[in-house]
């Protein structure tokens, strides 16, 4: 059976992602953290305090695996200043540690954001679309992005998927679908909630198809280095509070906050069909992706 490094994979999509390998009768996932997870207590797991290199390459060296998904990365403001040395440095990181010790993975795969396009000069946004990023996020990811262009097409079996919203169980209040349902949860019928900009346009996929296209790029023998992970849908963060608040069986009065309303990028949403060429197509609607979410 091969093995499957997963790094980082009690980040969100980490979990999701090394969730769906459960019960994977051709590898072996092995979660390298931080420190361990309860919710990922099944898989073999090792503990990497702040990714060191030289932890990093006894591990890589030991366990000599046949893939990689690196899944350690920063989103939120407040650790602006980590963003580019985890988004963009650490990748590089990697690469290079498999180089040192001699190990040789089918595939590599790396995880960029929507938040690379910045405000799109087209819609759908596709993979080769220049980059206009507009935040210290999106700048980290893009800096990831250029490394892994350039490292395949030196031949390396590098890979970005670029996923754009993911909405599923855990997701953070900091995201307004997140924050939406944990409004839900905790308020009572005829109570307030608060909202930002529900005129924004986002591509939602369920993090169950996000973690089926990882599987789909891991095994793929595709010679593209991006891959565009969305839905290919727009939709307003509107029909996405009017679903969640039909689901809940609740009526709220509904709020917006002026406080919340800041966003650099109205309406967004990308191509998947270079990701389709390759088999993967979604298999949840965005009421099914909502309910999961709410009801989990």
């Amino acid at each position: 059976m091969k093995k499957l490094l997963i790094l980082g994979a009690n980040s969100y999509l980490g979990y999701w992602i090394a969730d769906a390998f459960s019960g994977s009768s051709t590898v072996k996932p092995i979660i390298v953290g931080r420190k361990k997870s309860e919710k990922l207590a099944r898989f073999e797991q090792y503990e990497c305090l702040d990714f060191q290199s030289s932890r990093l390459k006894e591990f890589f060296s030991q366990a000599r695996p046949d893939f990689i998904i690196n899944c350690v990365g920063v989103s939120e403001a407040s650790q602006e200043k980590q963003m580019m040395r985890w988004n963009a440095e650490f990748p590089q990181e990697v690469v290079a540690l498999t180089k040192k010790v001699g190990v040789q993975p089918e595939r590599i795969i790396f995880l960029g954001s929507a938040a690379e396009y910045g405000v799109p000069t087209r819609l759908p946004v596709r993979e080769d679309d220049t980059l206009h990023p507009l935040t210290a996020y999106g700048n980290s990811k893009s800096a990831l992005a250029s490394f892994v262009k350039q490292t395949a097409a030196a031949g390396a079996p590098v890979t970005l998927a670029r996923v754009f919203n993911p909405v599923g169980p855990g997701l953070s209040s900091r995201f307004p679908v997140g924050n939406f349902i944990e409004q839900i949860k905790k308020l009572k019928s005829g109570d307030t909630l608060h909202c930002g900009d529900l005129s924004v346009v986002r591509d939602f996929i369920d993090v169950r198809d996000v973690a089926a296209a990882i599987q789909t790029l891991l095994f793929s023998s595709s010679q593209e280095a991006v891959f565009n992970v969305c839905s290919g849908e727009s939709v307003s963060l509107q029909l996405c509070l009017d679903e969640l608040i039909k689901m809940s069986g609740k009526s709220f009065k509904v709020e917006e906050d002026a406080a919340l309303k800041k966003t650099l990028v109205r309406t967004i949403y990308g191509s998947a069909d270079r990701l389709k060429a390759l088999g993967w197509k979604p298999r949840y609607s965005l009421s099914q992706t909502l309910r999961y979410a709410l009801t989990y």
